[in-house]
């Protein structure tokens, strides 16, 4: 639950770099809360590892990309820059198609 608090909070629709970078030590700090020396490895903690890994994945690349890819934007990030982006990006992507 704490995981899927934090990616809501912090990871969603609209997001920002304070609230990403948030989200990434949580994420760090939930990690490091799993016990793996023991060897209890149940479905449970299974699905969490894995969760972790998306989020993880999810958090970097939406740090790494501040233009809006569509459904998520970063309300730190200028809409006019993304407009231009996201215009030369379909036009790149329109000659690959062609």
């Amino acid at each position: 639950d704490r995981l899927k608090k934090v990616m809501t909070t912090h990871v969603g629709a609209v997001r920002n770099l304070s609230g990403l970078q948030k989200a990434s030590v949580a994420t760090a700090d939930i990690e490091s809360a799993l016990n793996f020396d023991n060897n209890s490895y149940c479905r449970a903690k299974f699905e969490l590892m894995n969760a972790i890994i998306v989020a993880k994945s999810v958090i970097n690349s939406a740090i790494l990309r501040k233009e809006s890819t569509g459904a998520h934007y970063r309300d730190d990030y200028s809409t006019q820059e993304n407009i231009v982006i996201n215009k030369n990006e379909r036009e790149k992507y329109d000659e690959i198609l062609a």
